[in-house]
């Protein structure tokens, strides 16, 4: 694999190839994943990063000048590597579906489909859609213009049952699991085929199988972060008679190293069948505003007893507090340091507590 250019914001990549692989392969070398990035410098003007509609409308060969030079001012430490963040939008699959853009604020989504899911079905990826040569648009120029400086996340794969969601909305979708449970199958079906075409045109046009592959955590194999927000609307019964077999399908399409996205409280009832799909490696929660990750250290032992890992954010003291509990071979630590000292001194402290 071709990573030579990485080296130029990441000198010491490397050493991250080698932890990330073993944290891959349920391995570990001296101390587990720590994640975490220092600022710029006091005398270079950082641009904030740009917003989704900037992606979508904007000068792509300025934002990603822009974001390579931001990265080429800041200190990526531990495992930690220099990622351009790729989404057009929350709903962007439907969006290459045909479905018109909605702007709300600093987000977009899809104009909802009032009509019956009988009469919307078949869903099919429109290839000539400004929405989806735009995304290849994107990815192509980056490969081009970051030759692996920094690595392109893969899209925000809002699939499968949240696919159907933003086309028909969480209310309509409720009831046609109830009124049409058969219509609901075949647009999941729909969904999977719009899955594996996407997924194929993005690792052609990122050049990932030349750079790697990254969705925060860098992979020489395939990688992405599914979810399915959708279920924290329904019950087990549904989600194993919906979720769980497109999850697995999509899991299966990317390989052994798929990370899961849980957002809030209300999803996590259905993490017993989540265990079972063998392709789920990692497991990621974004706590509510009034939880932090010290609070969800049963449930992250309960994931790695499966044999699952998890990702913990946390403050230097918080992640020390927490290895005494988590299994380091299987955890990722994300962190704030204000200085490289800082991190040194917990990773020092990793490994001698390892």
């Amino acid at each position: 694999m071709n990573n030579r250019n990485i080296y130029e914001i990441k000198p010491d990549f490397d050493e991250t190839y080698r932890r990330m692989e073993a944290y891959w392969n349920h391995d570990m070398l001296d101390r587990p994943i720590i994640i975490a990035t220092l600022q710029p410098e006091k005398d270079f003007s950082y641009t904030p990063r740009e917003s989704y509609y900037d992606r979508v409308y904007g000068d792509l060969d300025q934002i990603l000048r822009t974001n390579l030079e931001n990265a080429r001012h800041t200190k990526y430490l531990g495992e930690a590597v220099p990622g351009l963040w790729t989404s057009l939008g929350t709903h962007e699959i439907a969006t290459f579906c045909g479905y018109e853009v909605e702007w709300a604020g600093y987000t977009n989504w899809c104009k909802q489909d009032p009509r019956p899911l009988e009469e919307i079905l078949p869903i099919r990826l429109q290839e000539n859609s400004f929405m989806y040569r735009r995304a290849l648009e994107l990815y192509r120029k980056a490969s081009a213009v970051l030759e692996g400086r920094m690595l392109p996340y893969g899209y925000d794969f809002h699939s499968n049952l949240d696919f159907l969601l933003s086309i028909r909305g969480d209310a309509n979708l409720c009831m046609d699991t109830l009124d049409c449970p058969q219509m609901v199958h075949k647009g999941l079906e729909d969904s999977c085929v719009i899955f594996q075409k996407i997924w194929s045109d993005f690792v052609e046009a990122s050049k990932s199988e030349e750079y790697g592959y990254y969705f925060e955590y860098f992979s020489e194999k395939p990688i992405t972060t599914l979810a399915c927000d959708f279920a924290a609307l329904i019950g087990r019964e549904m989600f194993d008679e919906f979720a769980v077999p497109t999850l697995t399908y999509e899991s299966e399409v990317i390989g052994e190293r798929c990370v899961f996205h849980w957002d809030g409280p209300a999803a996590l009832k259905h993490k017993d069948s989540l265990m079972q799909i063998k392709n789920l490696h990692t497991f990621s929660y974004v706590p509510n505003h009034y939880e932090t990750h010290t609070q969800m250290l049963e449930l992250y032992s309960l994931c790695q007893q499966a044999g699952k890992g998890i990702v913990f954010t946390g403050s230097p003291e918080e992640i020390k507090n927490a290895s005494k509990t988590l299994n380091p071979h299987q955890t990722i630590y994300h962190t704030s340091v204000k200085s490289e000292g800082e991190f040194e001194e917990l990773a020092a402290w990793l490994k001698a507590h390892t």
